[in-house]
């Protein structure tokens, strides 16, 4: 367990001096302001780009506007960003062979695997609940109505979406010794999903959903119990590609 949380540590020292924190930080933190002040600012920005003499009827812009722009922005350009940067986490010491002098200490394998996916899972949920703070309180002051039915499900299940994909990408990682084996992977996760939602049989089982589909929570048109197929598949694929990604590493050669 000291080995585990020493290497944790180890890695979040790693994320500061590469600049990788500061860049999540940075990214999350635009995407938050952007989410309610574009949305707020829609209607004139749209009037200030038409032709003299023309008029465009915009609805006056709502809370929910803000959420929409955070679920079109956040589980995507926030998460491709975090998908990038945690594609050679484990694949990039595979390759430089960093990782045997700690080995050949004592620590063992599965306390290294596990602190990097600890590591890519902080970085994730920091990055993701600072937007959503953000988001939040620029919503709050644009807005007199700042309750949102089932927001807080909603935030959880692209959350969790997040952390599926993370997974994935740093299993594909241990797997290949290149950055492309963690994208690889992780962009077949995304495809077998978009499959699954395709098909009305098995449309409630796929975890893209919990990304794709928030504002359906929003709106009242979906419940959450509706989602917890999704999720529970999600959670399984999660634990799966953990266990998976500890099993290879303990077999992989250094």
């Amino acid at each position: 367990m000291k080995g585990y949380i020493a290497f944790t540590k180890k890695e979040f020292m790693e994320y500061f001096r590469s600049y990788k924190l500061l860049i999540i930080l940075l990214v999350f933190l635009l995407l938050g302001f952007m989410n309610p002040i574009s949305a707020k600012y829609l209607p004139q920005l749209v009037e200030s780009f038409l032709p003299a003499g023309m008029r465009m009827d915009i609805p006056e812009p709502v809370i929910a506007d803000a959420w929409t722009q955070f679920f079109k922005n956040v589980p995507q350009i926030g998460l491709v960003v975090m998908v990038i940067m945690s594609s050679g986490v484990v694949s990039q010491e595979l390759g430089r062979g960093t990782l045997l002098p700690v080995l050949t200490k004592g620590l063992k394998r599965k306390a290294v695997w596990l602190s990097k996916f600890t590591g890519v899972a902080l970085l994730w949920s920091i990055g993701y609940y600072l937007a959503f703070a953000v988001t939040f309180f620029y919503s709050f002051l644009f807005w007199d109505k700042t309750t949102v039915p089932e927001l807080g499900p909603a935030i959880f299940f692209a959350w969790l979406f997040g952390l599926l994909l993370l997974s994935m990408v740093l299993l594909g990682s241990t797997m290949s010794k290149s950055y492309a084996g963690g994208l690889l992977l992780a962009g077949v996760v995304v495809l077998a999903g978009m499959l699954m939602s395709m098909l009305h049989g098995i449309s409630r089982y796929s975890p893209v959903r919990l990304a794709s589909e928030n504002m359906s929570l929003i709106d009242g048109t979906l419940k959450a119990k509706e989602f917890l197929p999704a999720a529970a598949v999600a959670a399984a694929l999660m634990v799966a590609a953990v266990l998976a990604g500890i099993v290879l590493f303990d077999k992989k050669q250094l």
